[in-house]
Formats: structure tokens, sequence, C-alpha cells
């Protein structure tokens, strides 16, 4: 197993030349590496591949025996026959601006997969799940990011491979009406198979970090109109309830690949908050509490001004949780967003917790990551920690922005790389450009009461291939890449502007 040390370096790997990924499934590496599981044509465009490998190296993985046939980076903490999860950022199938900047690219898992049946072996398997937002079409997204391609030629390649989508509920939405401008939308919740081990409702109960809240449980709320007040019915004064695949809690290793991206809610979506996409259910997710500070709720600075709360209200008309209809007049849509952005810069009319002030989302996603590290396969918390855990962040295209689910593209060039999932959030932080102490899942990082970090920032080690980021911990301001936060967070997270304010003073 790997020794202390290892557990708290950070690789942050760097793509030279032109910024991209390779394009074609199912992204076979570039060179025959000595270590190779089976024999494969060449992708000579796949520059996504050597950075995962040089990672794994700069790591310390397996040190001795690197660039040799018995390399075995992840034998480090992958047993022969260890069942394994993998879990990308998939959050959707679409995007504005471009998708390469939502989520996280099939070349990167495809180089971690590799490694890991390497490690786990013919006894082992390997799982990919995501359980996207419910509006994403998955058959399009394995088009699109090519899994499904490259998951069937692993399969012939004879690795134990399955890929699924852990949902068991969409949302399907289609025009009724689209002509002159006018657009009328009808949407449903409907329910699918979901994963093929089933569920398991994981009760955190007072060890829950939004017990600390609870006394508000009646004002949670998640992130949908329609079945918002549906958070409440999963927490209160004794419940803190999440419902996760029986797959992940049966896993003896997790490897989490987020993507390196800016967030509405949480300022950052990187290792931590990666883990939402690991639950059921996510209308029990609480997101928010209803009502301002002065209100005892984070959901907006100020309340929203009456004729835009008449809209938003008026934004769809919904039938028993099931079904809602929403109605466009020409050009209003188009409209209405540019002003949603316009206030949010100004910090007006804000909703749903979309500025830095929200005090909801991180309570839930240390949540999931003490589930993770600490429930067994019924359900049950330990103290001790139950599975082993490696992430590794996609950051070759970054997201910046309007984060998570409208990035703008970042050609960042990096992969960022560790065993302790603070320490990569940090790091990502960091590199990003951001201040830490601003963004809440790592400024509360010592309060859950099942850790899933050492939390001691002091001990992180960057290892790279870049001398400057190895003095992203002491001179931050002269390594950053300067991504621009989403509206509501802009002026207040960005580490430049707050360490010149701090040496003014």
């Amino acid at each position: 197993m790997a020794n202390v040390d290892n557990k708290d370096k950070v690789a942050v790997i760097r793509q030279r030349g032109e910024v991209r990924y390779p394009r074609k499934a199912p992204f076979n590496p570039p060179e025959r590496y000595p270590e190779r599981p089976f024999e494969y044509l060449l992708d000579k465009t796949n520059k996504a591949y050597p950075l995962v490998r040089e990672a794994l190296h700069r790591l310390g993985l397996d040190a001795d025996k690197y660039n040799t046939p018995s390399w075995n980076p992840m034998g480090e903490f992958i047993r022969k026959g260890d069942n394994v999860v993998i879990k990308p950022n998939w959050v959707l199938d679409k995007s504005e601006h471009d998708l390469d900047a939502l989520i996280t690219h099939m070349s990167i898992v495809r180089a971690l997969v590799d490694y890991a049946w390497i490690a786990c072996g013919k006894k082992g398997m390997i799982q990919i799940l995501e359980s996207p937002i419910q509006g994403t079409d998955w058959s399009n997204l394995m088009k699109v990011t090519g899994a499904g391609k490259t998951v069937d030629y692993l399969k012939e390649k004879g690795v134990n491979i399955c890929l699924q989508d852990i949902r068991s509920e969409c949302f399907i939405e289609r025009d009724i009406i689209n002509l002159a401008g006018w657009r009328v939308k009808f949407f449903q919740r409907k329910n699918i198979s979901g994963t093929r081990r089933g569920f398991v409702d994981v009760n955190l109960g007072h060890r829950s970090m939004l017990d600390e809240v609870k006394e508000k449980a009646g004002r949670f709320r998640g992130i949908q109109y329609w079945t918002g007040k549906d958070a409440s019915n999963a927490h209160n004064s004794r419940n803190h309830k999440y419902r996760i695949p029986r797959e992940i809690l049966e896993s003896d290793v997790f490897i989490n690949v987020p993507k390196l991206k800016t967030h509405r809610k949480a300022g950052v979506t990187l290792s931590l908050k990666n883990l939402v996409g690991i639950a059921d259910k996510k209308e029990w997710l609480p997101h928010f509490i209803e009502g301002t500070p002065n209100r005892g709720g984070d959901e907006a600075p100020t309340q929203r001004d009456l004729h835009v709360r008449v809209i938003d209200a008026l934004s769809i008309f919904s039938f028993f949780k099931r079904f809602g209809v929403s109605i466009r007049p020409p050009g209003v849509e188009k409209i209405w967003r540019k002003k949603i952005e316009d206030d949010l810069k100004k910090l007006r009319n804000v909703r749903q917790a979309n500025w830095y002030g929200g005090d909801t989302v991180w309570r839930m996603v240390y949540d999931l990551n003490m589930i993770l590290f600490h429930a067994d396969a019924k359900g049950r918390l330990h103290n001790r920690q139950l599975r082993r855990y490696f992430c590794l962040i996609d950051g070759i295209v970054g997201g910046e922005k309007f984060g998570p689910l409208n990035s703008v593209p970042k050609k960042s060039g990096v992969v960022i790389a560790g065993r302790d999932p603070a320490f990569c959030e940090l790091v990502g932080t960091r590199l990003m450009g951001f201040d830490e102490d601003q963004i809440k899942t790592l400024k509360n990082i010592r309060k859950p009461s099942l850790s899933f970090s050492s939390g001691d920032f002091n001990r992180v080690k960057i290892v790279s291939d870049e001398n400057k980021w190895k003095r992203l911990m002491s001179e931050p301001d002269k390594a950053c890449m300067h991504f621009i936060p989403a509206p509501g967070w802009k002026g207040h997270i960005e580490l430049v502007n707050n360490i010149r304010k701090s040496r003014s003073q």
C-alpha cells in the first residue's frame, strides 16, 4: 500500500503544445508503453493518455518499476480481484459553448481504466457509473463522449467492465408548439431502470452536516422548482437521508474523475462536489435554505423584486409533480436569461443560492463524501474508512464563468491527481486563481465527524513538471490561471484580489 508521503502528494501535469483532446474512440495511447495491458493500434493524436501516465509516475506510485512491463502504479491502492468504481463528471450531453468545458473527457477515463485493469486483474471488476442531471439524454451522452464505443472495445479486449446510468428518473422535454418564435414545452418526470443492483437509503442522522441547521429543515429546497420542497422530506430533526447505488457501497476502490470548472452555488466543482453524481433522488439534495440571511436563509442576499417572483412562478406550470408546461413568447427566453446574468453581477434577484453567501451546498457535499468513505453495503456508518480512493481532475479544457451547466472553455492544459480529495480540491482551486478561504467546501474541511481528508493543508506537497506550479501553495498569485468566477462570485473569491487587499491592510 502507498506510504503517507504519497497520500500527501498532488500531481499537476501540463499538456505541451496545442491544448486539445483526441477525437476518436476508443482513445488508444499514442505509444506502446511497456506496461500495456493488451495490444492496440496507436492513436498519435492522444495527448491526454500520457498526462495521466505522467501523473501516476510523479506521484511516486510503484516508482521502482516505472517504465518496465511490470509497472503497476494503481497497485498501491487497487488489489487483485477488487471492485473498482470510476465516477466521471458527465453532468449533461450538450452545451451552448463547448461540451469539453462541461464534462470529463473519455480519453482521461480510458487511461484510468487501463491502469485500474492492470491492478485489479481478470478477477476484478471496473464499473463506470454516473447520475447526470435529469434532463440529460443518456444515449446521446454515450454517443458524443465516445464512452459507449470505448467500453465495447475494452470488453473485446477482455476487460471486465460495465457502464451504467444510475438514475431512477429522468425528465423528458419536448416542444408542443415551436412556431413564429412561440415555444410551448412539455415536461415529464419519467421513471427509468436505474442501477442494476438497486439503491440503499443511507441515514447520516446527527452526523450530517445539515444537522447544524436542522431547525430550518422545513425550508430546505432542491434545485427543481416543482420538486423543491421534497428536500425537506428526507431531512428533519432526526433524519438526513441520501439514496445511493448499491454498486458504490459494495465497491473496494473509488476513482473520482471530476472536471476543473466553476460552479454557481459552490464556487468550484472539483473532487468534493463531483460526488453529487453518486446520489439518486436529486430532489432529496438540499441546495439552499429558503429566504434571505436576515430571515435565516441563504437563498439570496436580498429578496427578489415582486415582478421577478411573479415571472419565475409562471415560468412553468406543474401538475401532480409529474408533468409541466412552459410558454415562451418570441424572444422572451433570451432576454430573460440575459437579465438573470446582469442581475447576478449586481447580486440582485439572486435565485437558488447562486451566490457566494450560500451555506447549504457544502453541507450536502460533505454528507455525500462521508457516505462514500464510511458507509458499508447496507448503509451502516463506520468510523474507519471503508474504501480506497484516487482522484484525477480533468483540466485539459476547464470551464469558467457560467458553470456548472453553461461553462465557457478555458484551455488550461492540465490534469491534477492525488489520494486525498480535499488536497486535490485545494490545488485545483488555487490553480484556478481562487481563495480557498472563500470556498466553503474547503474552509470547513475539519468539521465533519467522519473524516474524508486529513484536513491539514500544510502537508500538501505538489509534484509537477512545471516549477511554477510547485509554488502554488507559497506564491499562488504568480502561478495561477485566473479563471473567471461564476456570476454571483466574481469580486469575492479571486485570490490575487484578496492577496492585494491583505497586503494593503
